[in-house]
């Protein structure tokens, strides 16, 4: 069966309706992964920087603050940390790696608490140490004595906790 559909004001032949249909991507439930490291020290800055590089593949974004706040002893335009967005393929690489690679590296791990997740579906959570991937493992002399990093899984359309909690486990992420 041949049919014909419109694609950016041409007409495309399909041979078969059905093999569209199949090729189709299943519909994708992350829309985006956000990786952020707070660090105010010019020393820790670094390290912070290379480490979400190597991760991520791409480079961070330094984070400033908004306006002064005392307790915090920061001024207006202090740079904060570093924040990485990964999308798509990216995205894809980097949960990969987390549950193939650094979960199974971490010892008396049983899974993630409920309480990173939030009323939208979201779900947050830190890991404390760079040295855990594969990437950052040649340069243990400068992650050695750093933190670790926040990362952020933020879903296309609001869930659940308990919905959330389910597809987060089919993702491979543990969740106790």
């Amino acid at each position: 069966m041949m049919d014909f559909y419109l694609k950016d004001n041409s007409f495309l032949l399909s041979q078969n309706s059905q093999k569209r249909r199949q090729t189709q991507k299943e519909p994708q439930y992350l829309k985006k992964i956000i990786l952020r490291t707070n660090e105010k020290t010019i020393e820790r800055l670094a390290p912070g920087c290379l480490g979400l590089f190597l991760i991520s593949g791409q480079y961070p974004k330094i984070t400033l603050a908004k306006r002064s706040i005392a307790a915090y002893k920061s001024r207006q335009g202090d740079s904060l940390g570093f924040l990485v967005t990964l999308r798509g393929s990216k995205k894809n690489q980097f949960l990969q790696v987390l549950k193939d690679v650094v979960l199974p590296k971490l010892g008396d791990f049983e899974g993630f608490s409920r309480s990173g997740l939030d009323n939208q579906g979201n779900f947050s959570f830190g890991l404390e140490s760079f040295i855990l991937w594969p990437q950052c493992a040649p340069y243990y002399g400068i992650f050695q004595d750093f933190g670790g990093f926040h990362v952020t899984l933020v879903t296309e359309s609001p869930l659940s906790p308990e919905e959330s909690c389910v597809l987060y486990t089919k993702l491979g992420l543990p969740i106790r």
